[in-house]
């Protein structure tokens, strides 16, 4: 079979069942998929910990005692109204952890902007808390736990 009439092919199946192998593609096991599966058995595993959004890219979570504090309302991020908000990053080559400040809705700027000059004020805490102030996402605290030349032997 020639190469253009596989392309053909495939086009005219892709043009029916897009869809349907996105899914399959975004699902299929692989290292990122078979880490978040992990990742997320261990925000059900620690009773203080609450899952939030996640995919496979990414674990997102808070604590118990974080989710006390008042919503700002996260705005175009997550449905929780969650705007402070752990990340265990997972892109498959490495995995680190993340403390991440997600955007607030219109007029709340002033409290997002309070949690990072609290975050400034302790630089021993907050590694990345002097770097760049973003207004959609800032991250606070960075580390990384496992990247791909750290795995080899």
């Amino acid at each position: 079979m020639a190469d253009s009439e596989i392309q053909r092919l495939c086009e005219q199946i892709y043009a029916k069942h897009g869809r349907a192998i996105d899914t399959i593609l975004e699902y299929r096991p692989d290292r990122a998929q078979q880490i978040a599966t992990v990742l997320r058995r261990l925000t059900t595993e620690f009773p203080d910990l609450v899952e939030d959004y996640s995919v496979k890219s990414y674990t997102r979570f808070t604590s118990k005692n974080l989710d006390r504090l008042p919503r700002l309302g996260a705005f175009n991020w997550t449905k929780s109204g969650r705007f402070v908000l752990f990340e265990i990053t997972n892109p498959g080559n490495r995995v680190g952890l993340k403390l991440t400040l997600g955007p607030v809705r219109p007029g709340e700027e002033a409290a997002r902007q309070r949690v990072h000059e609290m975050a400034i004020m302790r630089p021993d805490i907050f590694n990345k808390a002097r770097e760049k102030f973003y207004p959609q996402f800032w991250t606070s605290y960075a580390e990384g736990w496992i990247n791909k030349r750290s795995t080899k032997s």
